[in-house]
């Protein structure tokens, strides 16, 4: 009857699964099943079987004893343990390692089988393999290592500078994972088992230059930031504190370190041009621009040429490009007073 739906049950899924089973002379795989759109549905037919495999066996096409090794609760613990061992090779083995090795290999269970019913690092244990050295690094060993970069620098390193240094036993992840806690932290860990260590943990260059400055050179604001940075602070814990941005802070010291001496000036570089002074000076660029030219120049001519002043700073400082010529040449001048007739002047002399 049209428009009737079939009420699917254990008995009529094994039927259509017989049948289809007849046609292909196998099983059907799920992906294979919902691609060509066949019925029941496979969630219809899990509603009814613990598993896909499960209602082809009852359907008398059981799915090859491989496929069903791999689901997760036929591997027994000690397969598990020999598919570490077989990874490993007798070798440390990490847990994206084991995850290589079975992606290449399509070997033992899988990663999440293993995690769900021990653990990575409880599941290894007991299959007798070595974790690698880093993950076997113990807090102690890091904070060491720490120690001996603080006092190569002789005060506290950056984090960026544990990351560049070559020497360091272990990344930052892995001191993070190992001691807890952010990059302060574990400075502070290092620093509470060595009260000796340098605790100036000015890192900034304007920080440090603020600091070679006599304190009675300083004003009020350079010397509060002089201050907060010889308790060690640092130029995000000072802005903090003072309620400043970073940048602002380094701001303040570059500029006190230089005010005072401390630092040279920063050179111009030769692309610098000084602001105007003022009219009088734009108006002897243009005369010289103009007995260079033997004419006044249309503005296309000037911008094109690059010309400084720009256009539209002469039309800034005198109103319109016309009155800036006025004011170089004067009113009665014969170019000017083509300009002011609206006729295009001549781009030669």
């Amino acid at each position: 009857m049209a428009g009737r739906t079939t009420r699917w049950n254990r008995t009529s899924i094994v039927v259509a699964l017989r049948k289809a089973g007849r046609e292909r002379g196998h099983w059907i795989p799920v992906a294979q099943w919902s691609a060509e759109h066949r019925t029941p549905s496979y969630q219809t037919v899990l509603n009814v079987f613990p598993t896909w495999g499960d209602a082809w066996t009852d359907a008398g096409y059981p799915p090859p004893e491989r496929w069903t090794r791999r689901r997760m609760h036929h591997w027994t613990d000690g397969e598990m343990f020999d598919a570490i061992r077989r990874a490993a090779m007798g070798r440390p083995l990490s847990v994206v390692g084991y995850e290589r090795w079975h992606r290449r290999t399509k070997d033992g269970p899988s990663v999440t089988a293993i995690v769900l019913r021990f653990g990575w690092a409880r599941a290894r244990d007991l299959a007798g393999v070595a974790p690698p050295q880093h993950e076997a690094l113990q807090e102690g060993e890091i904070l060491e290592s720490l120690v001996r970069l603080w006092r190569s620098r002789n005060r506290a390193p950056s984090r960026s500078e544990w990351v560049a240094w070559k020497d360091r036993i272990c990344s930052y992840d892995t001191a993070q994972r190992v001691v807890g806690g952010n990059w302060e932290h574990i400075r502070a860990r290092a620093l509470a088992l060595h009260p000796d260590l340098p605790q100036l943990s000015t890192r900034s260059t304007a920080l440090l230059d603020l600091l070679k400055v006599p304190r009675e050179s300083l004003r009020p604001r350079e010397s509060e930031i002089a201050s907060l940075a010889e308790g060690g602070k640092t130029l995000g814990q000072i802005g903090k504190h003072l309620h400043l941005t970073r940048e602002r802070v380094r701001q303040i010291a570059s500029r006190a370190a230089r005010r005072t001496g401390v630092v040279a000036p920063k050179p111009k570089s030769s692309s610098y041009r000084p602001a105007y002074r003022g009219k009088a000076e734009m108006v002897a660029l243009l005369r010289q621009r103009y007995d260079d030219l033997g004419h006044i120049p249309t503005v296309m001519e000037w911008n094109s040429s690059h010309w400084s002043p720009s256009v539209a700073t002469l039309v800034t400082w005198f109103g319109s490009w016309r009155d800036a010529w006025v004011a170089a040449l004067g009113e009665g001048h014969e170019d000017v007073q083509l300009m002011g007739k609206g006729r295009r002047h001549s781009l030669s002399a």
